[in-house]
């Protein structure tokens, strides 16, 4: 093992302990809107899955966390056609003049796809 091998698989098991109550809701959210792609998520996550602390529906094999990041709507190169994807909005913000968002909305996680913003 690498130096630091033991304390790097303990980090990103504490990093799927802490978010594995997070991904049990969305696994659980994904079975209720497309029960369909949750079980063909499922099968895939049963096969390739690793020894780490996961909830007992998980379906998506990897989570990143994105801090202090702006994003916009994009499509990773590796994202299967019609793939679900869950995301996660939390922290703090504030309400910014923009002329081009719609005040009412302030600060929200927008889908201009599905015309659908959640503040």
């Amino acid at each position: 093992m690498n130096p630091g091998g033991g304390l790097k698989t303990e980090a990103v098991n504490n990093v799927m302990r802490g978010t594995s109550l997070t991904h049990s809701i969305l696994s659980n959210m994904l079975h209720q809107v497309d029960p369909i792609s949750h079980a063909k998520y499922r099968q895939t996550f049963l096969v390739l899955r690793q020894k780490r602390p996961e909830p007992t529906n998980a379906v998506w094999l990897g989570r990143a966390i994105v801090y202090k990041v702006q994003t916009r709507i994009h499509k990773d190169n590796k994202d299967g056609k019609e793939a679900w994807c869950g995301c996660v909005n939390g922290g703090s913000y504030e309400r910014l003049p923009d002329p081009d968002i719609d005040p009412k909305y302030g600060c929200a996680m927008v889908f201009p796809q599905l015309g659908l913003a959640f503040e």
